[in-house]
């Protein structure tokens, strides 16, 4: 019984969540759009980009014809909307509206195949899944409602692990490639299940507040691709089956697991690494480590340090980043004493590097208002000056690295038609002094300078195959000194005469080097991998892996045996993806074009401002994120730029209902949202009733219930400018609105006298800013920030009066006294001028009491929160608990009004404090995926009462 009572419950908050459109922001408006339709895509694009997009449908239609076969599922015609001025690189399914949207600019990280290449088989397998879902369940949920029934079942029933590990397995499957043949792929769990052994599965899908855990991609690859291994490729069809069939049943992705192959998916878990662990110890066997020296403190809590380089003989520097701390840059000595030199703000992998105490990497700069438009921001640290120089780039910049005499950098350029450069930047003034191109269809990785500063190496990945260049910058020549292959290298460095890079030949990422004449030798062998490596003095300093984050380790070259190696002969064998390219009708060879040519039209916004994906019997609110009785059906356009929800709802606490529209538009650079609504309203009065005797002597007074009812119609039209100024380590962001509304009323005649007819309005405006550091994954508040809010309204014509009411707010967030605490400081002040009704509170009113009408409102309140611990506690599968907390506070309020009472003004003011404690648990239940934060609050009032409240709170932007 509980078990479906917590289900009914998560029903209905799923349902309002994931109804909720996924909108991941606009591209620039002065956009002009292209679209190419195929037989199975419609692939839509900013003017510029047609050859590209060209290909994409190419890839698409190719992809198509594979990707479906495991899974038996020829899905409907999609659209697919390219991003191509972002430096973000990824890409998603959305569904309800169903469509793919792909961020063009490949990442540092990528695995040797075409980015785009990777994009269409994995998104593509992504839409075979939740298509196999929507087909062959049952006919009446896609009538209910529509697009969203799918999208409902997927997000109740299928693990993330699942969806994105069948796609990992379809992406390695049907390439010679792929992240299930990627050394640093298989590192987190192998180096865990190593180190630490097995964790519980809901430990291992769920997540931990202290130990790192892999993520949804590498734990759904080893179910997914294991359980292809272990038994055949046709079991996830039939489990998806199972779901779409028996979507009112508790477990259907369980059941249709244990009628597959008898086990559920803990048992399968449990299955799946029990086998991998025995293979992994085994190879580990085989491993013989290079002596190495840890030359950095071990942490309690999971801890990276990376991008390290020598500093002084004595001192390095690295950056460092904790589950307990967000990412900072640390200078250290060989005793392990450290202090923080500096903190960044969000940076792209691969992107930092160091010399001779100067730091320089690229970080994320957002645009202040389109979410796709973003930019490069170069940084540099001189840490003797204590000096940060930067500069801002339209383009995407990725990897920089300084020149030998620090006067220059290099860094990898990627332009809006997927073009890729080298280009060499001036240090002083941050200019582009020289552009430098290796090849059309090169992508280029973590380039770096040689010794006398005249050439350049770089990774290029070339015709699905990584080489290493060295490239001449006075005349650009290429030269190819590490042979193009099907191989994962990384980091070419100069050192000594010799080129060192990071290559993955053996499953671990181990440092190699290049001598002159082609012979390639192992130089560091790590026990689960390495990344990044410096040199100097005979020493080698590189990132070594372990179960709790990197440590930076030193070498010294002459004290470890160098031996030359034969690539082809120590080519990593990985048994799942070879079962999976068995299972699989692949690889599939991109090369071959089927023909046909595509021509590009015009795609006009104005024409696609609506696409009705989803309705409901049900009146479902995707912004308040709740669900009354009534109808609704909602849309959503391909361009993210157009929102409608419509319907009828019925408010059950006030007995009454109405029909609504709400019409958002994004597409501008303030945003504009249009509200109607109509309906009848319901209410009571109080009338003092007098009882008189036959001599007309009243003998008896009593007060009597008077109902009541009107009809009102509502319109308001909201604007505001959602202005995003982050920057660095900090989020910032500036929102003005202004909100017009205008309302009518119908009374009826059980209406008391001088109840409003007619029409009246109200303006609203405001301001809402604020300032936050970045926080890590223990913090429970960050460890600094800064909240304000203003706001006015009033009463314009019409014939109800609400005065006017101004108030402004603010939220201070300061360290605790421990590592992972919190304060927060309220303060909020409001003035109101009650006329004939009085506009509701914007200053919140201490915990524990009720709401006192007031006229003037002062309010004070500070909480300390900190964490407890982190459990990791699983109760069967009815929950699993990461992390207890604690907050204490403490409120205090001062009010005062006037009432009017026989026509005689009376003033009244008073005083209210509370305080108590909140202990709550953030955890999942039933498996679900969203975290649920849970508890109860206690709060002492201090007129000797004490009250209680349960807390509730389900978070599904996880």
């Amino acid at each position: 019984m509980l078990k479906k009572i917590l289900f009914f419950v998560f029903f209905l908050l799923t349902m309002s969540s994931f109804s909720q459109y996924y909108n991941d922001g606009q591209d620039r408006a002065g956009i002009r759009w292209k679209r190419i339709s195929s037989i199975n895509f419609e692939v839509i694009f900013p003017e510029g980009f047609e050859v590209q997009a060209e290909k994409v449908v190419h890839l698409m239609e190719k992809s198509y014809r594979y990707t479906t076969q495991t899974l038996n599922q020829q899905p409907k015609k999609i659209s697919i909307i390219l991003h191509t001025e972002t430096v973000k690189s990824n890409a998603f399914l959305g569904w309800a509206p169903s469509r793919i949207e792909m961020y063009t600019t490949p990442h540092q990280d990528i695995y040797a195949q075409d980015w785009l290449e990777q994009l269409a088989i994995h998104e593509f397998r992504h839409m075979v899944q939740i298509s196999k879902l929507e087909t062959e369940m049952p006919k009446l949920l896609r009538y209910l409602f529509g697009e969203q029934a799918a999208a409902l079942l997927t997000a109740m029933y299928v693990p993330f692990w699942f969806i994105e590990g069948d796609a990992v397995s379809a992406e390695t499957g049907l390439s010679t490639v792929g992240r299930g043949r990627v050394a640093d792929f298989h590192r987190d769990l192998r180096t865990q299940v190593l180190e630490k052994g097995i964790f519980s599965y809901d430990k291992a899908y769920l997540g931990s507040y202290k130990d790192h855990i892999a993520n949804y991609y590498q734990l759904g690859y080893f179910m997914v691709g294991g359980a292809r291994e272990l038994y055949n490729e046709t079991i996830w069809e039939d489990v998806l089956h199972n779901v779409a069939r028996k979507p009112l049943s508790l477990r259907p992705f369980d059941r249709g697991l244990k009628k597959t192959i008898g086990l559920n998916k803990v048992q399968l878990y449990d299955t799946v690494f029990s086998v991998l662990k025995a293979r992994w110890e085994k190879e580990d066997q085989q491993i013989h480590p290079s002596p190495k020296l840890i030359v950095t403190n071990e942490s309690k809590y999971p801890t990276d340090y990376r991008f390290g380089f020598a500093n002084t003989d004595s001192t390095f520097i690295a950056e460092k980043r904790s589950l307990s701390d967000i990412n900072r840059f640390v200078e250290a000595d060989q005793y392990g004493k450290e202090k923080v030199i500096f903190t960044p703000g969000y940076h792209f992998t691969e992107s930092v590097s160091g010399k001779e105490n100067h730091l320089v990497w690229v970080e994320r700069l957002s645009h202040p208002r389109w979410y796709h438009s973003d930019r490069s921001l170069l940084r540099f640290y001189d840490t003797n000056l204590k000096e940060l120089s930067e500069y801002t780039f339209n383009t995407k910049l990725f990897a920089p690295s300084f020149s030998p005499d620090l006067t220059k950098i290099v860094a990898v350029e990627g332009d809006n038609n997927y073009r890729f450069f080298l280009d060499i930047i001036d240090a002083t003034n941050g200019e582009i002094v020289k552009q430098i191109t290796t090849g059309d269809s090169d992508f280029l990785i973590t380039p770096s300078w040689t010794n006398d500063g005249d050439h350049l190496l770089v990774v290029a990945l070339r015709n699905n195959q990584k080489g290493i260049l060295k490239v001449n910058i006075e005349n650009g020549e290429v030269k190819v000194i590490l042979p193009f292959r099907t191989q994962e290298i990384s980091r070419p460095v100069e050192y000594d005469g010799l080129v060192y890079f990071i290559g993955g030949y053996t499953g671990i990422d181990n440092i190699y080097r290049l001598q002159s004449d082609g012979t390639i030798e192992a130089v560091i062998s790590s026990r689960f991998g390495v990344a990044d490596h410096a040199y100097r003095n005979g020493q080698v300093l590189y990132s070594n892996y372990t179960a709790n984050g990197y440590q930076l380790a030193q070498t010294y070259l002459d004290s470890i045996q160098i031996q030359a190696v034969d690539l082809s002969s120590i080519q990593k064998k990985y048994p799942i993806a070879e079962k999976l390219a068995e299972q699989e009708q692949g690889p599939i060879d991109f090369t071959i074009n089927d023909g046909i040519t595509y021509s590009a039209q015009s795609y006009k916004k104005a024409a696609h401002l609506f696409d009705f994906h989803s309705w409901a019997p049900l009146s479902i609110d995707p912004y308040a994120q709740t669900v009354n009785p009534g109808v609704s059906v909602m849309s959503q356009n391909m361009l993210s730029t157009a929102e409608f929800v419509g319907g009828y709802r019925y408010y059950l606490s006030e007995k009454r209902g109405e029909v609504y529209a709400n019409f958002k538009y994004l597409g501008w650079f303030p945003v504009i949202e249009t509200e109607i609504s109509s309906g009848n309203r319901d209410s009571y009065y109080l009338e003092l009733q007098k009882y008189v005797n036959e001599n007309n002597e009243v003998v008896k007074i009593d007060t009597i219930k008077k109902d009541f009812g009107w009809s009102e119609t509502n319109f308001s039209v909201n604007t505001y400018l959602p202005l995003n100024l982050s920057k660095g380590k900090y989020y910032k962001r500036i929102q003005p609105r202004l909100k017009y509304k205008l309302s009518n009323i119908n009374a009826d005649a059980t209406a008391y006298s001088g109840f409003p007819d007619g029409t009246y309005q109200t303006l609203e405006t405001g301001v809402y800013m604020y300032q936050i550091l970045q926080a890590s994954e223990q913090d429970v508040l960050p460890n600094f920030g800064v909240m304000l809010d203003i706001s006015y309204m009033t009463s314009l014509l019409g014939v109800a009066d609400f005065g006017s009411l101004w108030a402004v707010s603010n939220v201070l967030y300061l360290p605790g006294l421990s590592k992972n605490h919190g304060i927060t400081v309220y303060n909020g002040f409001q003035q109101k001028e009650r006329m004939d009704y009085s506009f509701n509170d914007r200053v919140r009113f201490p915990r524990g009491h009720m709401h006192i009408q007031n006229d003037q409102l002062y309010s004070f309140g500070s909480d300390y929160e900190l964490p407890l611990f982190y459990p990791d506690f699983s109760l069967w599968s009815l929950a699993y608990v990461k992390r207890l907390k604690l907050k204490l506070f403490y409120d205090f309020a001062l009010y005062s009004g006037n009432i009017v009472m026989n026509n005689v003004n009376s003033t009244y003011n008073g005083k209210v404090q509370s305080t108590g404690m909140e202990l709550t648990a953030d955890a999942h239940f039933l498996r679900f995926i969203a975290p649920i934060e849970i508890g109860f609050r206690t709060s002492y009032l201090f007129d000797q009462k004490i009250s209680f409240d349960y807390l509730f709170n389900i978070q599904f932007t996880f």
